[in-house]
This record gives C-alpha cells, structure tokens and sequence, in this order.
C-alpha cells in the first residue's frame, strides 16, 4: 500500500497549471509534506517519499486536492498573460501590450487551480526570488490560496517557495508527461524541487537524470511509483555527470535508471527483500547483480546507505 505521504502534486508537488483538463488523477488522500531538505552541495541527501509537497488545508480533509492550474486566464494586476510557460525553473508570459513577462514581473499574478472534483481554487504569486549558488539559475514563486481567514501559504514549508516544471506528472506512476498547455509547481523540500537542487536541472534532464533521482529519493525500486523508504532516512547519493559525488564509503544501495533500480544490493529500510514480504518486483531485483563502479547503460544514478 502506498504511503499516504507518498505525493504532492499538482503534480508536481506540484501544482499542475493546465489550459485544458489535467491528467494527474492521484487520490486526495495522498497529498503530504515532508520536512526532508537538502543537506549538502554533494554526497548526503535526506530522503522524503513526499513528490511535490502541496497541502491545502480544508480542502484535502474534504477528499478534494489540486489537480492543476490553468495558463488560460492568468493575469498579473489586471493585465491578461498569453504564452504562459515554462523554460528551465522560469515562469515566461507576454502580456497584452506584447510585454515580457518574467522574474519580479509575475509578483500579484491571479492563477486559476483545478479541483479533483471539478471545481476550482484561486491562486497568487505573492513573491519570486531565485536560490543562492550553485542554483543560482534556479526560480522559487511564493503561492497561495483564499480561505475565509484570509490568503494561505501554498506550501507548507517555512518559507513557502515552490519551483515550476513544464508539464506535469501522473501521480500513481510518478512519471514525467510534456504538455504544452501546462505546468507543475514542487514545494522546496519535497522530491521534485528537491531532486533540482541537487542539480539534476533543465528541461533537457527532466525525462533522464530528474526522472532517476526520483526513483532514488522516494525508494522506488520498480519505477512504479511505489515509495519504500521512509521519510527522513539518509542516503549517500552521486551520479554519472558528476553533479552529486561519491562524499561516502557506504554500503551500496541500487543503481538507478528513470525506470526504477536496475538491481538492489542493500535495501534503505526493508529488512526482506524476498516475496512475499516484498512484491515480486524488488524481489527479482534483489537477486541481480549490482555493480559499485562503472556506469553502465541505463544506469545514471547511485545510491548509498549507512548500514
């Protein structure tokens, strides 16, 4: 069974901001936060099974969650945005007098979310900033949402920053989808916005490097979305590009793929890793090989653990 703390979507974990319908159809109940950040510029990371990190109170306890933003209708002080996208963590727009609009200038801007019930939530973008070195190309955007007390913060983080994606994810998978006509939003700390702080970012990584930390950060050894870790647990993280590297002399964990672990050496926190305390799945995996140097094709991550 899935962790009821296993998403945040909008997917993204994200908010998922959409023209037309959105994809994501992730139970209500499965919207969480976690506290997990990231701990070093290499090396040591703490895991979380939570994917965007998106909580909206009073809403989820009705079994409603945000579904996705649309990019139609969006305006920035009364004026309407056209064109709305995504370019790396960048929110871009023209407005109507054909001015650009991005950095400080989405400040104040009105978005329109979905509703898993059909209905919709508005949003605003309260504050943007970007992140310090080595993510000073990374965007964060300030959200959030009306509620009869007043405005509320998106994320539920002390600092309620989230980053967007193009696109958005399927939350029983986890799996990236493009699509034109909308965007996700991951809190900071959740896996997604995580998984781009620890430099696994632009939209060329997303399907590649991003999808594979993914895998790594949440425990998914089968690359089905299924999370087997619990939140919190620290892991030993590095990578073929060189991005994260090799800090520790842990024991080896998994070699990662966009599709899940091509193998499990030593599992995070499972102590069989034979059927049926396990699905068949991890447990095949527990039983290939699992090479600690080298990368061999798919493999794009590596995972320590501390045991």
């Amino acid at each position: 069974m899935k962790n009821p703390h296993d998403w945040i979507l909008c997917q993204a974990a994200c908010l998922v901001v959409a023209a037309a319908g959105c994809v994501s159809t992730a139970p209500p109940d499965q919207l969480g936060e976690t506290s997990a950040e990231v701990l070093a510029a290499n090396g040591i990371s703490v895991n979380g099974i939570s994917v965007n990190g998106i909580s909206v109170n009073g809403t989820t306890t009705n079994g409603i969650s945000v579904n996705g933003i649309s990019v139609n209708g969006i305006s920035v002080n009364g004026i309407s945005v056209n064109g709305v996208s995504v370019s790396g963590t960048q929110l871009r727009g023209v407005d109507a007098t054909g001015g650009r609009i991005d950095g400080a200038g989405w400040v104040g801007a009105q978005l329109t979310a979905q509703l898993t019930d059909g209905s919709t939530l508005a949003l605003r973008i309260d504050a943007t900033q970007v992140l310090p070195a080595p993510n000073a190309d990374v965007r964060t955007y300030s959200i959030s949402y009306p509620t009869a007390s007043g405005w509320q913060p998106l994320c539920t983080t002390t600092t309620n920053e989230a980053i967007a994606f193009p696109g958005t994810w399927n939350l029983g998978t986890i799996r990236h989808q493009w699509d034109a006509n909308m965007f996700s939003l991951g809190c900071r700390g959740a896996t997604f916005a995580k998984c781009v702080e620890l430099g696994y970012k632009g939209d060329t990584l997303i399907d590649s490097y991003h999808a594979a930390c993914i895998r790594a950060i949440r425990a998914d050894y089968c690359g089905d979305g299924e999370s087997h870790t619990i939140t919190g647990t620290q892991i030993n993280i590095y990578d073929k590009l060189g991005k994260q590297l090799d800090t520790q002399s842990w024991s080896l964990e998994s070699n990662w793929t966009p599709d899940g672990a091509t193998c499990i050496h030593k599992a995070r926190v499972l102590t069989s890793l034979q059927e049926p305390d396990v699905p068949a799945c991890v447990a095949v995996r527990a039983t290939t090989d699992c090479p600690a140097t080298g990368w061999a094709t798919p493999v794009l991550i590596r995972t320590e653990v501390n045991k």
